[in-house]
């Protein structure tokens, strides 16, 4: 009993989260392979075509994932994401994704947002702690795994109006953190700013 309970756990802990003025309907979700389930104050990501995720990331997930090739493809992943909503496009900022990608780093010992002394005032910030079993269920046939993955690195944000805020604001320049850990979870940061440089 004890051990179904903490599966139990373990499955709602990777599905379910619940966010202040947190509204389900305020955005349209378009991911290729999730969709959000509301009830009440909880809001859950669940797949596109079932119910549930699995315990583990399958092997294919972990044969085949590359930081690089995801990383390579973040900006345009994140202006198909802003097209979704009617936002023209951005350029990346390498001042901005070198400061995130060393924050991404930082999240595993401590997981809150930057302070952001030392970038600047109008940064803006959006952090997120993806499971790697949230994309178990991606196969050979669902075409190029690392794209799919940059693609839903801003899905993840759908359910909450204040991290939409930063992903759909005006500012032209965004930079990007991605580290995974041994077992393909990984932290991620996106940063937005006014500055193609750092002041």
């Amino acid at each position: 009993m004890k051990k179904i309970l903490i599966i139990l756990l373990t499955v709602m802990s990777l599905t379910s989260y619940s966010q202040e003025n947190g509204d389900c309907s305020e955005h349209t979700m378009y991911s290729d392979i999730w969709r959000l389930m509301c009830e009440g104050d909880n809001i859950m990501f669940l797949p596109k075509e079932r119910n549930s995720f699995p315990m583990v990331a399958s092997q294919y997930y972990k044969n085949n994932v590359d930081e690089k090739k995801i990383e390579s493809y973040l900006l345009e992943s994140l202006n198909n994401f802003r097209k979704d909503y009617g936002k023209p496009p951005v350029k990346e900022a390498k001042w901005l994704t070198k400061a995130s990608d060393a924050y991404s780093k930082k999240l595993w010992s401590s997981f809150k947002h930057d302070t952001r002394r030392n970038l600047g005032p109008d940064v803006a910030e959006d952090i997120a702690h993806y499971k790697a079993q949230l994309l178990a269920l991606i196969t050979a046939e669902d075409g190029d795994i690392n794209r799919i993955i940059a693609d839903s690195f801003f899905d993840y944000y759908v359910a909450s109006p204040a991290h939409m805020h930063m992903l759909l604001n005006n500012k032209k320049y965004y930079g990007f953190g991605i580290t995974f850990n041994d077992r393909g979870n990984f932290m991620g940061v996106v940063r937005s700013s006014n500055s193609p440089t750092r002041k």
